[in-house]
């Protein structure tokens, strides 16, 4: 049965400036470039960008889909973060699950930064 996700595919406007983001500001490493697929070195599930066909581009972004990338010091992820020209006013929100941040990548996916509390 289905028990892992493969690969997390984005349709995006823009390869290179989504590139550009997820390489230089959030830090990924990118396993394969080329001008329709770039996918990132990540531990489980892979996470790749597609172009989006062009009548569709309007459609891509803020549609309900959140990355969340765990992490064990989301106060040093957001420091570093804001010191490759993330906005300042990124902050940290505690819940009852732990701390998160978010930011929007270039077509307004929500990316969540998530540290869950240690039980």
């Amino acid at each position: 049965m289905l028990t892992r996700i493969g690969t997390v595919i984005l349709k995006v406007s823009d390869m290179e400036r989504s590139t550009a983001f997820y390489r230089d500001l959030l830090g990924l490493t990118v396993k394969y470039a080329s001008p329709g697929w770039t996918e990132f070195a990540l531990d489980g599930a892979a996470l790749a960008l597609h172009p989006a066909p062009p009548e569709c581009v309007a459609d891509v972004g803020a549609n309900g889909v959140t990355l969340n990338f765990a992490v064990d010091d989301l106060k040093k992820v957001v420091a570093e973060l804001k010191s490759r020209g993330a906005p300042s006013d990124l902050t940290v929100i505690s819940e009852d699950f732990g701390k998160f941040a978010e930011i929007l990548d270039p077509d307004g996916y929500a990316i969540g930064i998530v540290q869950l509390k240690k039980t």
